[in-house]
């Protein structure tokens, strides 16, 4: 099961591990005992779309390293 993360209404930001069902669940704040609401965030990712290694990166490095580099890989 995923870890979810939530927030309460004095701003106390918790995780709390449950099912996908369940987690639009309020869940109790451990600090003050509120309940608190499931919270969308991204954690200290950086967000990228596919393989590190794109075409452009492969076809500057090569482009940096000949000297008649034409464009293509």
């Amino acid at each position: 099961m995923p870890f979810y993360e939530y927030e309460c209404n004095n701003e106390h930001v918790f995780d709390e591990m449950c099912s996908i069902k369940d987690r639009l669940e309020k869940k109790e704040c451990p600090k003050c005992g509120q309940k608190g609401n499931f919270r969308i965030s991204v954690r200290k990712t950086q967000p990228h779309f596919g393989n590190a290694d794109t075409k452009f990166n492969m076809r500057e490095r090569k482009r940096t390293r000949q000297k008649d580099f034409n464009g293509h890989i």
